[in-house]
């Protein structure tokens, strides 16, 4: 015992790092020389401020008799404040205060306090946690509700204090403007005003929220030293861009603009031109409702260490917005240190009644470090298989490549330009496709050519990595099963994951994947005819490469 009492906090804070909160409570009541290393470690992360409030005098607390069950599965008990607190009550409180660095107040456990509680704990002035570092709160605001809270976290703002992530969910049915504009604004000029180490902020609201953006715009210029920016359904207005623009440390930046805020010329006129803005921004994610809009932010925002790029377009484009757009991105200045690249372009092209040209992607193809993109939304984009080689040739190094679209063209990429990828594109991982329906002749010829070797170049390092491949929904024939899966086995590296959108048997193809003997029902509809075949290719592709996957790590999966 007295060798356990000898051990340095940072040595047992080691030994422990990964014990979870019943063990440290064990640990504590095991001896007095380990208690308080125990509970210094068990109070560092807590989810609810019931815990501190646990501590105070019994006769000034009320608990919920029985449990509450939460419709989450969650079981809590409700805790209030039955009197004003005293000075004396908050004693054992500003001990354990300084032990808590971390503090998650996420529903429900962010709701096992009343209101009441909050207002009687704000009122005692118990001051800030001294050594809180990041806090996370979801809340939700209804004014016909009597448990809508709002948490007053201001409260517990210290010196130290460095993370707020606040999540809010508001009734579509009231207004919650009244409620919430004071209270945002308040808690961002506390940030600023005793802070001073505050370095990220991620403000999430459900519903769009324009009458925040001046209050947002205020306190940003009172947050020099900001690392992180994400800010949901708040506008960021032009000169919070600006100011932000400005900041030397800043590294992730993602808002919401609208065009009515960003006329011509708006952001022309505050940039200073000392200097590139942003010149350590690696991450930036914009959301915006006009292509006006979205091109001049992307023209300011030259960022030249720009390592990762998101898009979502709010509005209907059409052909040629999006076109400016990607040669926008081709000729930025980040193009030379881009590396992931995302178009999310969930409402739709104007003329999705036929497919975006392949040379819409062209001016992207100047990004040669790209590992990364993606395509999503309802876009219909197709690719035939030789712009799909070019882009395999503009980029090399890719990794992960994904065209989601929510409403495909017929497939056009064939399974030779897949191999063709795949000899190209040697560290490739991850790859989600509308794949062509197979045709016997042209699988035949390409496996021929794979067997003589002139099709594939010698495996590279990066081609020895599990790979994820999504084929859409390609019909198959019977004779060409087994030639696809050699195929597959001789082009690409070991498969994680074979994917494809046939169906609707998830559980048929389970209980093929995990061998079991159980004979299943003679598949009636095209959608279970192919889910069978394309099985029948992840079970030969296996044999050709003469392994089998570990359980339950590498199969067929049916979406």
């Amino acid at each position: 015992m007295s060798t356990l009492q000898s051990i340095p906090p940072e040595i047992f804070a080691t030994i422990c790092a990964d014990c979870d909160p019943r063990t440290l409570l064990s640990l504590a009541h095991a001896c007095r020389g380990l208690s308080w290393l125990a509970l210094a470690l068990l109070w560092q992360k807590t989810d609810s401020l019931s815990a501190l409030l646990h501590i105070l005098p019994s006769d000034a607390i009320q608990r919920s008799s029985p449990y509450l069950h939460h419709p989450t599965g969650k079981v809590v008990r409700i805790v209030d404040v039955g009197r004003e607190l005293t000075s004396k009550d908050l004693e054992r409180y500003r001990v354990y205060a300084p032990l808590i660095h971390s503090l998650n107040l996420f529903a429900p456990l962010g709701w096992d306090v009343t209101a009441n509680a909050w207002k009687r704990f704000e009122r005692a002035d118990p001051g800030p946690l001294p050594n809180l570092r990041n806090l996370s709160a979801n809340m939700h605001i209804d004014g016909r509700d009597p448990t809508g809270l709002i948490i007053p976290v201001y409260v517990l703002l210290g010196a130290a204090f460095e993370d707020l992530a606040i999540s809010v969910r508001t009734s579509a049915a009231w207004n919650p403007q009244e409620k919430l504009e004071p209270y945002i604004s308040d808690l961002l000029m506390r940030l600023a005003k005793r802070c001073p180490q505050f370095s990220r902020l991620n403000l999430s609201l459900d519903q769009e929220a324009p009458y925040l953006s001046g209050v947002l715009a205020d306190a940003l210029c009172g947050l020099p030293g900001l690392v992180s920016l994400r800010i949901i359904n708040i506008p960021l207005l032009p000169r919070a861009f600006v100011q932000i623009g400005s900041l030397s440390s800043l590294t992730t930046l993602e808002f919401d603009a609208r065009s009515a805020d960003y006329p011509q010329g708006a952001l022309t006129r505050g940039h200073s031109g000392d200097g590139d803005p942003f010149p350590s921004l690696a991450t930036l994610e914009i959301c915006a409702d006009s292509m006006q809009c979205l091109i001049s932010l992307i023209e300011y925002a030259r960022a030249p260490r720009l390592e990762y790029l998101k898009i979502t377009l709010h509005f209907k484009a059409t052909s040629p917005e999006l076109t400016k757009l990607t040669a926008t991105i081709g000729s930025s200045p980040f193009h030379a240190t881009l590396e992931r690249l995302g178009l999310n372009i969930p409402y739709g092209v104007e003329t999705a009644d036929r497919p975006l040209p392949p040379h819409l992607f062209e001016p992207l193809y100047a990004i040669s470090h790209l590992r990364s993109f993606y395509l999503k939304g309802f876009c219909y984009a197709a690719l035939d298989d030789a712009a799909f080689v070019q882009m395999a040739r503009a980029w090399p190094h890719l990794e992960n490549l994904q065209l989601c679209d929510m409403r495909p063209p017929p497939g056009t990429i064939t399974l030779a330009g897949l191999v063709e990828l795949a000899r190209l594109c040697g560290s490739i991982q991850s790859l989600r496709l509308q794949l062509a329906d197979v045709h016997n002749a042209q699988c035949v010829a390409l496996l021929e050519r794979l067997r003589s070797g002139s099709a594939v170049a010698q495996p590279t390092v990066g081609m020895r990595r599990q790979t994820r491949l999504d084929i859409g929904n390609p019909t198959i024939g019977d004779e060409d099963v087994s030639a696809v899966s050699e195929i597959l086995a001789r082009a690409l590296p070991p498969l994680d994951r074979l994917i494809h959108s046939w169906g609707p048997e998830v559980s048929g193809v389970n209980k093929l994947d995990q061998g079991a003997s159980e004979v299943l029902p003679e598949p009636t509809s095209l959608r279970e005819v192919m889910a069978r075949k394309w099985t029948a290719v992840r079970t030969s592709y296996y044999s050709a490469r003469q392994t089998e996957p570990e359980q339950g790590r590498s199969s067929m999966i049916v979406t």
